[in-house]
């Protein structure tokens, strides 16, 4: 799939929650919760090396993010979106099961009959329109807490806007 049309079905993905002009990772959440009609629950913990940064773990209580507390804010928050991406694409995970493989696991209850979703373990095509939906969220998210500043020249001005509007 080329990458404009990869961007544009991320984008009316996004458009589905109708998010504000100035918006974060809780009006984010908010949104997808009604459009999920479950709960989502942002969970920092230090996760073991060599393991993917974040995850989505859906139970029948609903979902749950695990990130890696120590990532700096905008990488939390791209790791956070990425994560929630997968929700608002409808993408699903491997059942957890007793398949214990991975250190990080462990300390998930085996009652537990839900499902994983980490970088590692989605398709390329899904973590890709995923890391394509986050960094679409990322930037909106900050494009709209930053005024554009518009030089006295019209013509300046004109091209400011369409650079602006092309990041």
């Amino acid at each position: 799939m080329r990458t404009t049309d990869l961007r544009k079905r991320c984008e009316r993905r996004i458009d589905v929650l109708g998010l504000p002009v100035r918006f974060g990772i809780g009006e984010v959440c908010e949104r997808l919760e009604s459009h999920v009609g479950k709960r989502i629950e942002l969970i920092p913990m230090a996760l073991p090396p060599a393991s993917p940064l974040g995850l989505l773990i859906t139970d029948e209580h609903g979902h749950s993010v695990i990130y890696e507390e120590s990532a700096s804010p905008i990488h939390r928050q791209q790791i956070i979106f990425h994560e929630l991406a997968h929700l608002l694409l409808g993408h699903t995970g491997h059942p957890i099961g007793d398949d214990r493989r991975h250190c990080m696991f462990v300390h998930i209850d085996r009652e537990i009959q839900g499902q994983v979703l980490a970088r590692s373990c989605g398709s390329t095509e899904q973590e890709t329109e995923a890391e394509m939906t986050a960094t679409l969220l990322l930037q909106r998210a900050h494009r709209s807490s930053r005024p554009v500043t518009v030089a006295a020249d019209p013509a300046i001005a004109d091209i400011v806007r369409r650079l602006d509007n092309s990041l």
